[in-house]
């Protein structure tokens, strides 16, 4: 993951599992869907009259260096943590839901982590993807018209690739370029999920 986060949320104790179990107040990580537990409608504002605390606006590193405002919810539980982007600087209008680092939850049978043939095997099609390492390195850039392709409830799935640690691919295989799920360099090379989100269009009244 790029992203960085404001060193008082490096810092803060993360919690296990059964101290998750603890707190009835806490949710259960589990699928993320169009309709929740962050849906179309939900703005800053309400998320943090919902969770209170447990929702803290901040901002993080983007793409090419941009610094991006952002609504993390439960940023000192590492099973839960999330990221909630907005189309507008007010953060009333909902653009994607992500979960952060190495949260539990699901989105569309994926989890961060899954090795790339199981994207296919629940698409159900080959798909397309960019070449690693630069900004936009291993996005799934189309789905062959798969399975992931049309979420229920109008959102669609974000999925980002990338190599395990150590691993190195071709040159042909680098930078701004498109590759096939049914490459055979990626019988080796074995790359995995390392980003998942949900996103909706922007409101066409945006100017």
């Amino acid at each position: 993951m790029k992203f960085k986060l404001f060193a008082a949320l490096l810092v803060t104790p993360i919690l296990s599992a059964p101290a998750l179990a603890a707190d009835p107040a806490l949710p259960r990580p589990g699928p993320l869907t169009c309709q929740g537990p962050i849906k179309p409608g939900d703005t800053a504002a309400s998320l943090k009259a919902r969770y209170g605390k447990q929702a803290e606006v901040m901002t993080v590193d983007g793409a090419e260096g941009e610094q991006v405002k952002v609504l993390m919810l439960w940023g000192s539980h590492k099973q839960l943590r999330m990221e909630v982007r907005f189309w507008d600087e007010a953060m009333t209008r909902l653009a994607t839901v992500q979960p952060y680092g190495d949260a539990q939850w699901t989105i569309a049978g994926l989890t961060v982590g899954d090795p790339y043939a199981k994207v296919e095997q629940l698409n159900g099609r080959p798909f397309r993807f960019s070449g690693f390492d630069w900004d936009y390195g291993g996005y799934v850039t189309a789905l062959g018209g798969g399975k992931l392709a049309r979420l229920p409830g109008g959102c669609t799935v974000s999925i980002r690739l990338a190599l395990p640690e150590g691993e190195a691919a071709p040159d042909r295989m680098m930078g701004d370029r498109a590759l096939s799920s049914r490459d055979p360099a990626l019988k080796r090379l074995k790359p995995m999920v390392d980003e998942l989100s949900l996103g909706w269009p922007a409101p066409k009244d945006m100017p």
